[in-house]
């Protein structure tokens, strides 16, 4: 039910899909700009060395004297490689602190792309949310303003956990590999990587679930709203999780086979209606959770209200004499 649910809001909201994805476009864009701007004047003269042009030579030297078959290229090869190679490493020893400079700049220039992502995740978030109670329709600029301070907090607290969760689970993944690769078994790393990123992002999604929906339909504070999540019961945890665990598996799967026969270009629909998705879930578990009625469509209604038997029964029986 709350994955088929999930599915049909997103059915019956599918335009919030383009309106996300004109979000993360402008988004893409100022942050590519800003990076570009501050991140340009530390690499350029690293990608106008002449350090990089020698070992740049070095490699297509090695791909033409491959192609050409020239033997005493190919022999030379490793020697050239490494001495092209230890001259390049010096050379970006001695611009540590520009290396520097322009890793904290990336840094944060991602952490605010990441900012303004989880600002429009909450801001989609009221929307659906608007839906659902009262089938009601608010534009997204309206609904950005409104929640911009809420927001920001929340996007403030819960993107470093993501980070976290989401570096942990690579460097698990990455571990698992290095040692499947070692022992010789390369498609069961495959397997395990791509079960230990998506076990990550599940518990993730599982565990904070609540957080979203009880901020944007509960209007509770940030810490209300963690200690929200933090009592689930213990059924509803298992549910939550065992859809999350369905949903992320296949979208893994839809995205990868939008990406595949249409060269990449349907990530521009199947990514964002993904994050519509995962949204719309997190307001049908909390819905659910809670027993609160809602909206589907306008002529669908999810209730939770138990059926009086003895009403039925009534009903039922024929009182002709």
């Amino acid at each position: 039910m709350r994955f088929g649910n999930s599915y049909s809001l997103l059915v019956d909201n599918f335009k919030n899909v383009y309106k996300l994805l004109f979000y993360r476009i402008v988004v893409t864009i100022l942050m590519a700009s800003l990076s570009v701007a501050l991140i340009w004047p530390n690499v350029k003269p690293i990608l106008q060395s002449e350090e990089l042009k020698n070992l740049l030579d070095v490699l297509k030297g090695f791909f033409v004297a491959l192609f050409e078959y020239n033997t005493e290229v190919l022999g030379s090869f490793d020697t050239s490689l490494l001495e092209s190679f230890n001259i390049f490493k010096d050379y970006l020893l001695s611009m540590t602190s520009r290396l520097v400079v322009t890793a904290v700049i990336g840094f944060l220039c991602l952490l605010i792309s990441k900012i303004l992502t989880g600002i429009g995740n909450f801001v989609f978030g009221e929307i659906i949310n608007n839906k659902m109670s009262s089938y009601s329709t608010v534009e997204f600029h309206h609904a950005f303003i409104k929640n911009l301070a809420k927001a920001s907090l929340y996007t403030i607290i819960y993107v470093p956990i993501s980070v976290v969760v989401t570096l942990i689970s690579c460097v698990l993944a990455y571990l698992f590999m290095l040692l499947t690769i070692k022992i010789g078994f390369v498609i069961v790393g495959v397997a395990g990587v791509v079960t230990i990123l998506v076990l990550g992002q599940t518990l993730l999604l599982s565990v904070f679930s609540q957080l979203m929906p009880s901020m944007v339909a509960d209007r509770l504070s940030v810490g209300k709203s963690f200690k929200k999540c933090f009592s689930q019961k213990k059924d509803d945890f298992k549910s939550i999780f065992s859809t999350y665990l369905v949903s992320c598996y296949l979208l893994v799967v839809i995205n990868v086979l939008f990406a595949f026969f249409t060269l990449g270009s349907g990530l521009l629909i199947s990514l964002p209606a993904s994050y519509i998705f995962l949204i719309s879930m997190q307001f049908v578990n909390y819905y659910t959770n809670d027993k609160r009625d809602y909206f589907i469509t306008l002529d669908r209604i999810v209730t939770h209200k138990k059926k009086d038997i003895t009403e039925d029964i009534y009903n039922n029986v024929d009182w002709k004499f």
